[in-house]
C-alpha cells in the first residue's frame, strides 16, 4: 500500500547515488605540465593498460618493477601495483601501494603526490575504511599548491568518506569547498544536494540538484534524486516525470530499476479532476 502522504513514503532513499559510491577507474597520476614523458611515463601507462588485458602478468611485472626500483624511483611502480589491485578489486593492497607511492614521490611534485593519495582515499573507501579513507584525503588537500579543480575532486570524496561516518555537517563544509574548486563538476553538486536533502533541508536541495542537473542533464542519479527531492516536498507530479525520466535515459540500470520501483510504489497517477460542465 503506498503511504499517504510524501513523509511517510516508503522508498529505499539513497544516502548517495550508488555510482558516486563505487570504486573510482583507474587513473594515472598527473604529469606536470608541458613535461617531456619519460620511459618511466610511457611504462607506466603501458603497465595501466596492460593491468585490464591480463593483470596476473602485469601484477608479476610491477612487482618485480618495484622491487628493482629505488628511493624516489619506486613512485610510478607502486603506483602501477596500486592499479593492478584497483583491477583485482583488492583494495587494501591497492591502498598500501598508493600510500607508499605517494610517500616516496618527490615533494616538489606536488600534483603527483596529492593524486596518489586521493587514489589511496578512493581505494580505502571501496574497501569500506572510510576512517583511514579520510586520512588520506586530508592528506591529499592537504598538498600545497593543488591546482583547484584537483583539490575540489578530492573534497568531494572527503565528503563520501564523511556521510559514511556518520559527519554530515562536516560533509556540508567538504562540499561547498568542492563547489567552490569544482564548480563544474556535476558531482559535488548531486552529492551536495543529497546531504542537503538527508539533514532536512530541501530548499538547498533543491538548489544544488537544479545545478547538477544542467551540468549533466542525462545523469540517472541526478535524475533519480531530483525524484526523491520533489517527492519528499509534497511534489508527486515533478517526482513522477524525475522518475520517468531516468527509464527513457539509462533504460535497463540501476538507476532505472530503482526508479521503476519507486513509481510502482506510487501506483497510477491521479486521474484529472474535470470542472463542473466539462470545460
Amino acid at each position: 500500500m503506498i503511504a499517504e502522504s510524501p513523509a511517510q513514503l516508503v522508498l529505499p532513499f539513497p544516502i548517495f547515488a550508488q555510482a558516486a559510491m563505487e570504486a573510482p577507474a583507474a587513473v594515472v597520476a598527473p604529469t606536470p605540465a608541458r613535461a617531456t614523458p619519460t620511459v618511466e611515463d610511457d611504462r607506466l601507462r603501458l603497465c595501466i593498460e596492460n593491468a585490464g588485458k591480463d593483470p596476473a602478468t602485469s601484477l608479476a611485472e610491477a612487482s618485480a618493477w618495484v622491487a628493482a626500483a629505488k628511493g624516489v624511483g619506486r613512485s610510478k611502480p607502486l603506483e602501477c601495483l596500486g592499479q593492478i589491485y584497483t583491477v583485482l578489486l583488492r583494495w587494501d593492497a591497492a591502498e598500501g601501494a598508493f600510500v607508499e607511492a605517494a610517500q616516496v614521490t618527490s615533494a616538489a611534485d606536488g600534483a603527483r603526490r596529492s593524486a596518489l593519495f586521493a587514489q589511496a582515499g578512493n581505494a580505502a573507501l571501496a574497501g569500506g575504511h572510510a576512517d583511514r579513507a579520510l586520512v588520506h584525503l586530508d592528506a591529499a588537500v592537504g598538498v600545497p599548491g593543488v591546482a583547484p579543480l584537483a583539490r575540489g575532486q578530492a573534497e568531494i570524496d572527503r565528503a563520501r568518506a564523511m556521510v559514511a561516518l556518520g559527519r554530515l555537517e562536516n560533509a556540508v563544509e567538504a562540499l561547498a569547498a568542492a563547489q567552490r574548486d569544482a564548480p563544474e563538476d556535476a558531482d559535488a553538486w548531486l552529492l551536495g544536494a543529497t546531504v542537503a536533502r538527508r539533514r532536512g533541508d530541501l530548499a538547498a536541495a533543491q538548489r544544488q540538484i537544479e545545478v547538477a542537473g544542467k551540468l549533466a542533464s542525462t545523469d540517472p542519479e541526478i535524475g533519480l534524486e531530483a525524484g526523491v527531492i520533489a517527492m519528499l516536498d509534497g511534489r508527486e507530479a515533478a517526482a513522477r516525470k524525475a522518475w520517468q525520466s531516468v527509464m527513457l535515459v539509462a533504460p535497463g540500470s540501476k538507476p532505472a530499476e530503482t526508479a521503476k520501483g519507486y513509481l510502482a510504489q506510487l501506483g497510477d497517477a491521479p486521474a484529472a479532476v474535470k470542472p463542473v460542465g466539462g470545460r
